[in-house]
């Protein structure tokens, strides 16, 4: 699977919003591989994640100090929109 060919690097969820029944909730996914998986998995979360919108990606090639390696790194800010329900 996609697993075996990107690292996820971190992960971090935020409600960025509350306000009149509505709450925006916005997570930060760090992401590090091959740029065509890379791509592919942007693709795939645009597809199959209807309730969510890709906000912002950020594409970084970084050197690895230990193995002089270049390492290509992308930052996903995925929002999604939800109506709160207040129950009583």
């Amino acid at each position: 699977g996609l697993g075996d060919v990107y690292k996820r690097q971190g992960y971090v969820p935020v409600t960025t919003l509350r306000q009149d029944g509505i709450e925006i909730r916005t997570a930060q996914l760090t992401l590090t591989g091959p740029f065509a998986e890379l791509l592919r998995t942007v693709d795939a979360l645009e597809r199959h994640l209807p309730a969510c919108r890709m906000r912002s990606a950020e594409w970084q090639t970084v050197v690895q100090p230990r193995t002089r390696r270049t390492q290509l790194t992308l930052t996903l800010h995925i929002q999604q929109l939800t109506l709160i329900t207040e129950s009583k």
